[in-house]
């Protein structure tokens, strides 16, 4: 059987964002570029079904791949891990 990917659909978003928010978190989601993946786009139904505004889920392309990718989000995880939001 040969390996597949499949796009996460917006209802396991959903979910998975609604929990943070009810925990009171803020969430800033780093997508893989939409233009090899619809990721990005589940992600912004998930967040407009929720009926948040875009200061308490930001959903960003990154336009990008591979460890061009992970290194935005190293340095989101570095600056959550002192202490910093997304609201100041």
């Amino acid at each position: 059987m040969k390996p597949t990917t499949s796009q996460v659909t917006p209802a396991p978003m959903l979910s998975t964002f609604q929990s943070l928010l009810e925990q009171g978190y803020h969430i800033l989601g780093i997508f893989l570029s939409s233009k090899i993946s619809g990721t990005v786009q589940s992600a912004i139904r998930a967040r407009d079904m929720l009926g948040v505004t875009e200061d308490k889920i930001s959903i960003v392309d990154s336009f990008w791949m591979t460890m061009a990718l992970g290194l935005p989000v190293l340095t989101a995880a570095r600056a959550a891990q002192a202490g910093e939001n997304l609201v100041d």
